[in-house]
């Protein structure tokens, strides 16, 4: 049976050597109601984490309510509601996401990236998948055929979808394959359409993709 417990100390040891006690030592990322969006979404950015406990603003935060979950897409989303009113006061929106310097681009664009575009392939071990994942810090991951025409993508949540009517349990996680993971996902799930965008979008267009959560 896997736990929380289990994969907290999994994750300590992966991240470990000298500073697995301060790992286990650091406070609670968390932000306050009085925060504004900025600093709340660099918090998440910084502590690369997928979602930020908002409480009311006090000196101590202990015994104080939880008042929600602050995620970049839902950040996003508030603030694409907002930027489609008055496009016209933002310009660079309206520009298209091949002219800017953002994103991780594949070597046949001809466009530089600080890190390797990461792929997968539908026969590659899920271990491995997940092991990219983790060493990237990464929430997805494309599957491409062997052309590199986009299959699918795997993400984080797509892990906690094993974990639905006890999949984990059934299962023999060295010897998944990423066809396999995808497949057992699509049973409890269904199958879904990938968000996409075009070299040619606008960054307001992609700001719009990102925002689903």
């Amino acid at each position: 049976m896997h736990s929380v417990s289990a994969w907290k100390e999994a994750k300590l040891q992966y991240y470990g050597g000298a500073d697995v006690a301060g790992m286990q030592r650091r406070p609670l990322v968390h932000v306050k109601d009085s925060d504004n969006l900025r600093d709340v979404a660099l918090t998440i950015i910084q502590n690369e984490i997928s979602s930020v406990p908002i409480f009311k603003s006090s000196m101590d935060i202990s015994g104080i309510p939880l008042l929600n979950l602050a995620t970049l897409p839902g950040i996003l989303k508030f603030l694409c509601s907002k930027l489609q009113e008055q496009p016209e006061g933002y310009p660079i929106l309206r520009n298209q996401i091949s002219s800017i310097p953002i994103g991780t681009w594949s070597q046949h664009t001809g466009r530089a990236s600080t890190r390797q575009l990461r792929t997968s392939g539908l026969s590659a071990p899920l271990i491995t998948c997940l092991d990219f994942l983790l060493e990237d810090r990464i929430s997805s991951i494309p599957i491409v055929d062997d052309n590199g025409s986009l299959l699918d993508v795997y993400s984080l949540s797509d892990i906690m979808a094993l974990a639905e009517n006890d999949v984990y349990a059934c299962i023999e996680l060295e010897q998944l394959t990423v066809e396999n993971a995808l497949e057992l996902q699509y049973q409890v799930n269904g199958r879904r359409q990938c968000h996409t965008c075009l070299s040619t979008s606008t960054l307001l267009e992609v700001l719009d993709q990102l925002s689903v959560p």
